[in-house]
């Protein structure tokens, strides 16, 4: 009889009963949970005989001192630092307020956008010998619009198999959109030992710049990147990588080894092979590293530079995917 995979409605006993789903795969390898009411997060992934591979999993309160709340969160309708008005060179770094522009108007915005701080429902689930999968929903609403005026619709489908983790999510409007998307997942390491071994490898062309405010250039910087490349070297701590839409890092710990890609199933032609990008992040003293996928720039809502436009009554589907051995 074949192994079956398995969704399981549970409530989290480190989060005062917090609803959650549980997706186990289907020889048990591995085991996932998402909060809907979290901002759909994917908040822990365990691997049989290693465990916990997610900074602060299942901790949904504020985060200590110069942490960050980890887990795996969906960064849309932005990636990173969104601002009204282009950074000046007179302006002190963390002195402008977050928001963006369409010319005409301004709204608030948080950093990495405002899907992951509010609430999804569950919109379908299912499991077979081959995977386990739930499909979240959030659409627009007061709350959203707030921060972004479109009448909008996603679904974000996380899929459990015995080699990984996956989330496809798709966008469709009834008005145009225009967004960038990506994840934060944030990858948890055992101790300071593992974090000064741990290596980083990768098929990007090249590295590019960091410029001031969070932003990030355009022009490729054609340093051999192809590594093992030690996650304490200062670019691969905090960096990003021009890898277009066929890229992929492998981030190597003493414990496991995650290979990271990302692609669009439809739409692709609404991107550029330059906004294909993965984001480099890690605290030492925090034991977590981040290798990030990114489709598009931060401030691209304002700049309309290397954002994606999709036209009223159309699907957008973008997916990322970790392969993880032990």
């Amino acid at each position: 009889m074949a192994n079956l995979a398995s969704v399981e409605a549970v409530q989290l006993a480190s989060a005062d009963g917090l609803a959650a789903i549980t997706l186990r795969s289907p020889r048990a390898r591995f085991e996932a949970t998402a909060a809907p009411s979290q901002g759909g997060v994917l908040s822990s992934l365990r691997l049989a005989g290693v465990g916990e591979l997610l900074h602060l999993a299942n901790h949904f309160g504020e985060p200590g001192p110069d942490d960050w709340t980890g887990q795996a969160p969906l960064l849309w309708p932005s990636v990173g630092r969104t601002y009204p008005k282009a950074p000046g060179p007179d302006d002190a770094p963390g002195s402008l307020a977050y928001g963006w522009s369409d010319g005409q108007r301004e709204w608030p915005l948080p950093m990495h956008g405002f899907a992951r701080h509010l609430p999804w429902t569950e919109y379908a689930h299912g499991a077979d010998a081959e995977a386990a999968w739930v499909t979240l929903e959030l659409a627009a609403s007061d709350a959203s619009r707030v921060f972004y005026p479109a009448d909008f619709t996603l679904h974000s489908t996380w899929r459990l198999d015995d080699q990984g983790v996956e989330q496809r999510v798709t966008v469709r409007g009834e008005d145009e959109l225009r967004f960038a998307i990506g994840n934060h997942i944030t990858l948890r390491l055992a101790d300071d030992d593992d974090f000064n071994t741990a290596t980083l490898a990768t098929n990007a062309v090249g590295r590019l710049p960091i410029l001031g405010h969070g932003l990030i250039g355009d022009e490729p910087i054609l340093d051999d990147v192809a590594g093992p490349n030690p996650i304490t070297t200062r670019w691969v701590r905090d960096g990003a990588l021009a890898t277009g839409p066929d890229g992929w890092v492998e981030l190597r710990t003493r414990d496991y080894a995650a290979r990271l890609r990302h692609w669009a199933e439809q739409g692709a032609e609404l991107t550029r092979p330059e906004d294909w990008t993965f984001v480099l992040h890690a605290r030492p003293h925090k034991l977590f590293y981040c290798p990030e996928p990114w489709l598009g720039r931060p401030n691209a809502l304002t700049t309309g530079h290397s954002v994606i436009t999709l036209p009223a009554g159309q699907t957008f589907e973008w997916r990322w995917r970790a392969d993880i051995e032990s």
